[in-house]
């Protein structure tokens, strides 16, 4: 369960920064919701209207108009590095809008190559070495992280804690950014991308940099991909399912809004055909598109 700043979530799978995954989301407040058809409880109710009001202010960071698509979850995974000649550096601390800041800390860290995309650490390069209370090394320093889009349109940002005073001009800060790809659950293509000085401040020994969001490719939350496969043709699952429960609770809570945006995903089906990002799914047969969900849609409506 999240709850900040006015805003109620269940969690398909507990993550820092909350992961906002629409599948799950819905598919459990609609089994709540049917669940409390036979219990009645208010409260039960009452949360239920809290999220469906938290789903009604953040739905649209789900569309990603580009591709005529949803969103599968707001967040994602990204490598970032500083380029300096020498560092030592007391922590880095993630910032967010709607969730608590995460900090990665010298004496919590491990350099073991096993490690989840999904985690905050950092990566060994050159001579980087750890004490209690320093990472210490020279040209690369190297770690991972996860932005999240919930806090639009205010950026998510970075902060680096220095040991001692730094200046702008000896720093290069970097983030390793792809591309959608329909058949894959995160990007591709990836390449280091400089981000401009002017997104960065400096003050003492602190190094603040902000993340523009149209820095990262419609990829802070990925788009719902088509890598599931149904009858020798591929099929975006995680898409019919947003429409599928949007139309439920729409329906049942007379929320206009969530009916429209059910709608919009549903036609974009049609649109996939003229979008360059499919043209290879098509031109290999490879999606099945509209008449089996048309045929759901019209057996759920019975």
């Amino acid at each position: 369960m999240y709850s900040n700043n006015g805003m109620y979530s269940i969690a398909e799978v507990p993550m820092k920064p909350h992961g906002w995954i629409l599948n799950g989301w819905l598919s459990a407040i609609v089994n709540i919701d049917k669940a409390n058809e036979i219990l009645k409880k208010i409260e039960i109710a009452n949360f239920i209207k809290q999220n469906i009001n938290t789903l009604e202010k953040i739905l649209h960071l789900y569309d990603v108009k580009e591709y005529c698509i949803s969103k599968y979850n707001l967040t994602q995974f990204y490598y970032f590095r500083l380029l300096k000649k020498q560092y030592s550096i007391r922590k880095v601390i993630f910032e967010y809008t709607n969730d608590d800041p995460i900090i990665i800390l010298p004496k919590e860290c491990d350099l073991s190559d096993k490690k989840s995309r999904w985690e905050f650490y950092v990566i060994k390069k050159y001579d980087l070495h750890i004490t209690d209370n320093q990472f210490v090394g020279s040209k690369i320093f190297q770690f991972n992280g996860i932005l999240t889009l919930s806090g639009f349109p205010q950026n998510n940002s970075i902060k680096i804690i220095f040991n001692k005073p730094i200046i702008k001009e000896n720093i290069k800060f970097q983030a390793y950014i792809g591309e959608y790809d329909p058949l894959h659950s995160s990007a591709v293509s990836n390449k280091w991308i400089t981000i401009n000085n002017e997104n960065i401040k400096i003050e003492n020994n602190i190094f603040k940099i902000d993340l523009p969001y149209s820095l990262f490719n419609n990829t802070i939350g990925y788009p719902t991909n088509f890598m599931k496969k149904f009858n020798n043709g591929r099929r975006n699952t995680y898409h019919d399912i947003h429409i599928k429960w949007l139309i439920y609770l729409g329906d049942k809570y007379h929320k206009k809004l969530l009916l429209e945006m059910a709608n919009k995903w549903l036609l974009c089906k049609k649109d996939w055909k003229n979008i360059s990002v499919y043209k290879k799914l098509f031109n290999e047969n490879n999606i099945l598109i509209d008449n089996d969900f048309l045929k759901f849609l019209d057996k759920y409506y019975k």
